[in-house]
């Protein structure tokens, strides 16, 4: 059973960075560079950062919005760190530090990206098994796989979505609205496997 928080409604299609624009050292933060295996056989650049409580065992996992790389969100890991929280973040394929892999930016969301943050989870599993409480934080399409892949899996204690999307279609229709671009969508599958309402209500089913 976890808790659920869902803030704002995301309204933008891709916009990977290669570069960190900051670093963790430039905030004084103490941290490790990670390397996570994905099960496709990609490799994701990943920060670990140790909570300021000396025996926490929970762990906040943070996936961003697409926009830029995971180096955006600092500020909002070291406010994780300061509640006692671990901290993991990570870059999706194509971003930051992380393997190669071709994006067209005017797609909303790749299902490999659902890759991407299992293979955090799974990170989590294996090299960090004393943390009993696993928690997801998004943000934009970081929020929606958050949701999507957390309601399957039973470790996870909470998730905070912030500015989640909810259906696909329902997207589709706002980002034309908002800023004009045509949002594009890979498949039909990926509109089932990556729909946070779908898998959400797949998981209060009896």
């Amino acid at each position: 059973m976890f808790a659920l928080v869902m803030l704002g409604l995301a309204t933008s299609a891709l916009n990977p960075s290669k570069n960190y624009a900051v670093s963790p050292t430039d905030y004084g933060m103490t941290y490790e560079d990670i390397s996570i295996p994905t099960a496709d056989g990609l490799t994701l650049q990943g920060w670990f950062f140790k909570s300021t409580e000396t025996n926490s065992y929970k762990i906040m996992i943070i996936s961003n919005g697409g926009d830029g790389n995971m180096a955006d969100n600092l500020e909002i890991a070291s406010n994780f760190i300061t509640l006692g929280y671990n901290v993991l973040m990570y870059d999706y394929r194509g971003y930051g530090k992380s393997s190669d892999f071709t994006i067209n930016k005017n797609f909303f969301i790749y299902a490999q990206f659902q890759k991407d943050i299992e293979a955090a989870l799974d990170y989590v599993k294996k090299y960090q098994s004393k943390m009993r409480s696993v928690n997801l934080y998004g943000i934009g399409i970081g929020a929606g796989l958050s949701l999507a892949v957390g309601a399957n899996h039973t470790e996870v204690s909470k998730i905070i979505a912030d500015s989640p999307y909810s259906n696909f279609d329902e997207m589709k229709s706002i980002i034309k609205e908002v800023s004009g671009v045509e949002a594009l969508f890979r498949s039909v599958t990926t509109k089932t496997l990556l729909n946070p309402l779908m898998r959400l209500m797949q998981k209060v089913a009896p």
